[in-house]
């Protein structure tokens, strides 16, 4: 017998309720791997930077966040040249 037969297999939502799916029950076990991800990468780039010598950009040379959001990809680029 076929499993649409016996009634087992796939089950049919006449109702319209959606059983969920798995990806969406079980996603927020993802956010420890994650995260554990982007602090590795974000140590690794701070630790081989300090070993390499490299300093932050002072204050005083920082362009002002609200001139560059109001100055929207011109702005942006500013900040990525200098």
């Amino acid at each position: 017998m076929s499993n649409h037969a016996t009634g087992h297999g796939r089950r049919r939502f006449s109702d319209g309720g959606d059983p969920g799916h798995p990806l969406r029950q079980g996603g927020h076990r993802a956010i420890i791997p994650v995260l554990f991800c982007f602090l590795t990468a974000y140590w690794m780039i701070d630790f081989h930077s300090a070993a390499a010598g490299l300093k932050g950009i002072s204050r005083e040379d920082l362009p002002v966040f609200r001139n560059t959001l109001a100055n929207g990809v011109k702005g942006a680029m500013e900040i990525a040249v200098t």
